[in-house]
């Protein structure tokens, strides 16, 4: 399971660095900039990063402190392979299908300031931080609920893989808008 753990780690670092490389030093104006209203901006992209990744610690600081109990639907587990798979699907980087997010992970609708990204990368440290002080409860089949959904279940390691992956999909997204911006004068 350390492999694992290494995994995400490198995986959140490797992202932080590709997010740092594409987005800093970015001016408020591109930073907030959108194609359309329906569309996040690349701060908004990155906003949401943000409260994704801080959503899932009153959950992981319960289960470190013995005080978590397993959800009703964690105990069947077709239920958890399926929400598994179907979340993990979802926000593959290259599922060209639009998902709409949870209200709790809403981005802000108001201007982003020009500090996100630092703000991001202060989060990644967070995340690093987490990963590494729950490594001894991977492997232990842990199940938690989604911090948007307690109809919601997966394993912690899914959950992990989860908010790696995650990154990497409004990465994806985030380039585009800014794609997009280049091609308008």
């Amino acid at each position: 399971m350390k492999d694992r753990l290494a995994e995400w780690v490198s995986g959140v670092k490797e992202n932080s660095h590709l997010f740092e490389e594409r987005f800093r030093g970015l001016d408020k104006d591109r930073l907030n900039w959108k194609p359309n209203p329906q569309k996040w901006s690349v701060g908004q992209n990155i906003d949401h990063l943000i409260q994704t990744s801080k959503s899932f610690y009153p959950n992981i600081e319960k289960i470190n402190r013995g005080e978590y109990k397993k959800p009703f639907m964690g105990r069947i587990p077709f239920l958890v392979n399926f929400f598994e798979r179907l979340v993990l699907k979802a926000i593959e980087p290259d599922n060209p299908r639009k998902t709409k997010t949870f209200p709790i992970w809403e981005p802000h609708q108001s201007s982003i300031e020009e500090n996100i990204l630092d703000q991001f990368l202060e989060e990644q440290d967070s995340l690093v931080s987490m990963f590494e002080s729950s490594k001894d409860l991977i492997g232990k089949g842990i199940v938690i609920y989604s911090p948007a959904s307690n109809k919601l279940v997966y394993s912690l390691e899914a959950a992990f893989d989860i908010l790696v992956k995650h990154q990497r999909r409004h990465l994806k997204q985030a380039e585009k808008v800014l794609e997009a911006r280049r091609a308008f004068p």
